[in-house]
């Protein structure tokens, strides 16, 4: 469940690009996925389902793309394990929030069948991006691309925002290697403190009224 001040801070915030709010693995996991093949590779994994504000000529647009992309039954029902790769518009804004866990707090992909499900689809949709005709190539990244975000809990609706780097940037990957190998291999390098500080004390924390929880930085980065 969504804060009622979260949502009024993602729709004062909206502009021309999706905002996906996630908990902190999976805004971790959406920083490892990203996928650069210059010069017009430049993209990376999101969660739809969590909190994802996106406009409605956004999702039109999307609908169109897998149209021309030709996908079959089975995928179209995944689908949104493709929009963000195949949006192709390089690490998607994410925001750091802890959320209200309903149902136990309890994923929607429970087990290794789920998550090997959730991946097929995900190397398909950048498989897909690779083979298809690809836009022209992207602008480089700006400073404000490079910040991290909090949405700020009680009171009047405020977004925090830092330059503080909280893992390293990842030279390109080799063409031949998998997303889901990418991501292992970057996890490998942040080690596993760094990865638990990243989880545990996230961003989200500095900004969630609590007095005894903390957001604390990567030490190695």
């Amino acid at each position: 469940m969504i804060r009622p001040e979260v949502v009024t801070a993602l729709l004062h915030h909206a502009d021309s690009a999706p905002i996906h709010l996630l908990p902190p693995p999976d805004h971790l996991s959406t920083q490892l996925r990203h996928y650069v093949q210059p010069p017009l590779v430049n993209t990376s994994f999101a969660w739809l389902g969590y909190g994802t504000l996106v406009r409605r000529e956004q999702a039109k647009e999307f609908l169109t793309l897998l149209k021309e992309y030709d996908l079959n039954q089975g995928e179209m029902r995944m689908a949104d394990n493709y929009f963000t790769i195949l949006r192709n518009a390089g690490v998607p804004t994410t925001w750091f929030d802890d959320g209200v866990e309903l149902g136990g707090g309890q994923p929607f992909t429970v087990g290794s069948e789920g998550n090997e499900r959730n991946w097929r689809h995900i190397e398909r949709a950048l498989e897909l991006l690779l083979l298809k005709s690809l836009p022209k190539p992207l602008p480089h990244p700006t400073e404000t691309d490079r910040l991290a975000y909090a949405p700020c809990i009680g009171g009047r609706p405020a977004l925090l925002a830092t330059n503080i780097r909280f893992i390293p940037e990842f030279s390109p990957s080799s063409p031949s290697v998998r997303l889901r190998t990418v991501e292992a291999h970057r996890i490998a390098l942040l080690g596993s403190s760094t990865v638990e500080t990243y989880i545990n004390h996230p961003f989200s924390h500095a900004v969630d009224g609590k007095d005894e929880t903390f957001f604390q930085s990567t030490e190695s980065v």
